[in-house]
């Protein structure tokens, strides 16, 4: 049976174009988990001001303000996870962009949030997609505007990384850095990932390679974020010995 191995952050290209890098552990340190990413579902709200095209800031009784009323929905739907969510099923509902509004005298007709779903089965993401559009409508009916234009955009799937190909992957790893330096069991993280997308096909394995000393270690899609140069060795040899354990050379 084949194994894949893993594939790059969007900030990340090694030689192989495979393996994303980690700034939040030591250099040099590989990770493997079981289960590394969720479903990531990018979400549109647009509230549009029902009594008059645009309002005038000092007569908010004129209109109807899609800001307040976005701005309740971005506070409420965090009680989607906090008091709705199982505690022992992980999930993550982020706004991270609020539009509304060119002036400051003037009461917008419209507002648009944006964010992103995040969660580790399908289930509990059929359910909160679904309790986020009756959430937003009601939200928009209690302050009298018209029902919002939810959008869902299909995001990626659950990354699952199988058995064989996770030994086979950290066996590799301890020949290179040493069992000492593999991290097994990684808790899983919340980013999503198109590699998920082909574990859905074949077998492999989503790792990560530490690069977190002085001066690499700032977060994924920071402005800070600096590739660490030197984990392109380690990386490469990893692959390496991927390669040869799968395809051993064998004498004549």
């Amino acid at each position: 049976m084949g194994c894949t191995i893993g594939r790059s952050f969007q900030l990340v290209r090694l030689a192989s174009d495979q393996v994303p890098s980690w700034p939040h552990v030591m250099t040099f340190l590989l990770l493997l988990m079981e289960r590394e990413a969720c479903t990531n579902f990018p979400i549109c709200f647009r509230f549009i001001n029902p009594k008059v095209i645009l309002g005038h800031a000092a007569m908010p009784n004129m209109c109807i303000d899609p800001v307040l009323v976005a701005s309740h929905l971005v506070t409420m739907l965090q009680s989607l996870i906090s008091r709705n969510q199982d505690p022992f099923d992980p999930a993550v509902i982020s706004v991270s962009q609020i539009s509304a509004g060119t002036a400051t005298n003037i009461i917008p007709d419209k507002a648009i949030i944006k964010g992103t779903v995040r969660t580790f089965h399908e289930r509990t993401r059929a359910r909160l997609l679904s309790d986020i559009e009756n959430m937003a409508t009601s939200v928009s009916t209690a302050f009298g505007a018209s029902l919002p234009n939810c959008e869902i955009h299909q995001g990626f799937p659950v990354t699952i990384n199988e058995d064989r190909c996770t030994v086979h992957a950290a066996q590799a790893a301890s020949s290179v850095v040493g069992e000492h330096n593999v991290i097994h069991d990684v808790s899983p993280t919340g980013g999503a990932e198109d590699f998920a997308f082909m574990l859905q096909h074949r077998p492999g394995c989503y790792a990560f390679i530490g690069q977190g000393e002085a001066g690499y270690d700032q977060a994924l899609h920071s402005p800070l974020y600096n590739f660490n140069d030197s984990i392109i060795a380690t990386g490469a040899s990893w692959y390496v010995r991927l390669a040869e354990g799968r395809m051993p050379i064998k004498s004549s």
